[in-house]
């Protein structure tokens, strides 16, 4: 599943990385949010690694990044086995989406708290293995892509949706950085 080449801009505009700006979801968004994943969320299902995949094929430092991780906990030269790649790979794509469903389930019982603890972790954890700020966008606009795309086939998507997950995955994205 791919999403639309505009994606990377759209995101990129509305929220840049500069981590001045913090992105807020209101009450509103919060609830569409919510409505929307349980509409989209068990279709979201196996879609990481999709997400995952659409940025290495553009960004092939991420791809690098990924094999060097694995070297670095491996002892296999200069290249990862292709069954821990492959398995590193869907783990963190199934990963993706299992943060997307707990921090859904942290907005549903309204655990403010809970949410800030999630993604400071998630920020400090992005920090400890180095990933580079620059790739945020990258992941963002893929996330966002196919969660519209999903939400469209669902026939459940618009501009309010779009501009809740927008601000949603922003916030991700700016935990990371700031706390990364």
């Amino acid at each position: 599943m791919g999403c639309e080449s505009s994606t990377l801009g759209s995101f990129e505009t509305l929220y840049p990385m500069d981590g001045n700006y913090q992105p807020r979801l209101d009450k509103h968004q919060i609830h569409v949010i919510l409505v929307t994943w349980e509409h989209i969320g068990s279709s979201m299902q196996g879609l990481g690694y999709d997400i995952i995949f659409q940025a290495m094929e553009e960004k092939p430092e991420i791809r690098d990044f990924f094999n060097n991780y694995l070297l670095k906990k491996s002892e296999h030269g200069s290249e990862a086995d292709p069954e821990e790649y492959d398995f590193l790979i869907r783990s963190h794509g199934s990963g993706f989406v299992k943060l997307l469903d707990r921090l859904v389930q942290l907005l549903l019982n309204a655990d403010v708290t809970g949410v800030h603890k999630e993604l400071t972790e998630l920020g400090h954890f992005h920090k400890q293995i180095s990933i580079h700020k620059e790739w945020l966008p990258i992941f963002g606009a893929y996330l966002l892509g196919t969660i519209r795309l999903v939400g469209q086939k669902e026939n459940f998507w618009n501009g309010q949706t779009e501009l809740a997950w927008n601000n949603f995955i922003a916030l991700i994205a700016w935990y990371i950085k700031t706390h990364g």
